[in-house]
């Protein structure tokens, strides 16, 4: 959801899914390794993606599911801000 800042610039505001999506990134150690890209709903996944809070980057073992997500620094402020 965007809602207009005083500044005149959409403000991103996360949802209770994009928030949890955002903590699980955050969470390092999972007991299947780090997170995943299809671990999240896709559309929560494009969202944040396209706002700039997660990153993808490829898995390296071959064969591995889905590609490993990461928070931006912009993604840490906006979690810690919540």
């Amino acid at each position: 959801m965007r809602e207009a800042a005083s500044t005149g610039q959409p403000k991103f505001r996360p949802t209770q899914s994009q928030i949890a999506a955002m903590r699980m990134a955050a969470k390092r150690d999972w007991p299947a390794g780090e997170p995943r890209i299809d671990w999240i709903n896709k559309a929560t996944a494009r969202v944040l993606l396209r706002e700039g809070v997660i990153v993808e980057r490829p898995h390296s073992a071959a064969g591995g599911r889905g590609n490993i997500i990461d928070l931006t620094p912009v993604g840490e402020a906006l979690l810690v801000s919540i």
